[in-house]
């Protein structure tokens, strides 16, 4: 069984509500609420550095929660881990189970896309060094948003980024095989749609990717990491995969945060690969 994903939730929830409530707040600027359509649920924040000059990298960001739960309000402490590197940050809130199944929030991923696109030089970031990144059920979203290209063509967006950044991704689970998010899939067509690792040739190369997974995680396995990484070199693309010691699903997220970065390097990590990419000649 390749895992299944529930993202951040119950008695993490309460954490980051602690957690967000003692980092810093004085480096970036907040805009928050954003619509990027009609939905209350299609909204969202974007973080900007005070200090430096831009245009700056870009990180798209999607929240884990199984396609059924989260709020971008929760993930302050990453909009301040970007920032502290440079980095402008977009968190966006997408629609979810059971008012909407697959691929309602794949639509909405890409509108975020469009939006981003569109508006990120109005917040000091440069759309040509865009990155795509999620955590768990939010890798998956972000992974297909960026490999297959039903999505942004529909919403009008331009589907090549930079680079896609996953975090404990559930690149290859099987939906219909997993009774806890069953239903937010099935009687939605060919459940190979909702596999990103189905898309990973799609593109030739594939965008570079870094990868990231914590060894102890029992939530989202990691060999959902290790199939993806395979299947991206296969088709010819750049992989950075990361696997940390000790470090589980809610840890790899939480490392982010400045009190526990100690834990695992994965904000520098992601950084060296943002730096490293935008370096080398865009594809």
């Amino acid at each position: 069984m390749v895992g299944l994903a529930l993202g951040l939730g119950g008695c993490a929830n309460t954490a980051i509500t602690v957690l967000n409530a003692v980092i810093p707040n004085d480096g970036y600027t907040l805009t928050a609420d954003i619509p990027y359509g009609a939905d209350p649920r299609q909204h969202l924040d974007v973080y900007t550095p005070k200090q430096g000059a831009g245009p700056r990298p870009v990180v798209l960001f999607f929240y884990g929660g199984s396609w059924k739960s989260g709020a971008k309000k929760q993930y302050r402490f990453l909009g301040e881990a970007l920032t502290s590197k440079g980095y402008v940050a977009v968190i966006a809130d997408y629609r979810v189970y059971p008012a909407v199944k697959f691929p309602a929030f794949e639509e909405d991923a890409a509108r975020a896309l469009k939006w981003t696109q569109g508006h990120a030089t109005e917040h000091g970031g440069d759309p040509a060094k865009l990155f795509v990144m999620g955590h768990s059920a939010g890798a998956n979203i972000a992974a297909l948003a960026v490999l297959d290209s039903t999505y942004a063509k529909a919403a009008g967006a331009t589907g090549r980024v930079r680079g896609f950044i996953g975090l404990a991704g559930p690149y290859a689970f099987r939906p219909e095989q997993t009774k806890s998010v069953r239903d937010v899939f099935l009687g939605t067509g060919d459940l190979e749609r909702a596999r990103p690792i189905t898309f990973v040739a799609a593109q030739h190369p594939p965008p570079p990717m870094f990868l990231a997974h914590g060894r102890d995680d029992t939530t989202v396995y990691p060999l959902n990491t290790e199939q993806m990484t395979a299947a991206a070199r296969a088709a010819g693309g750049t992989v950075r995969d990361v696997f940390y010691d000790k470090i589980g699903h809610v840890g790899l997220m939480a490392a982010f945060a400045k009190p526990f970065r100690g834990r695992a390097p994965v904000l520098n990590d992601v950084s060296a690969f943002i730096e490293t990419t935008v370096k080398a000649p865009a594809p």
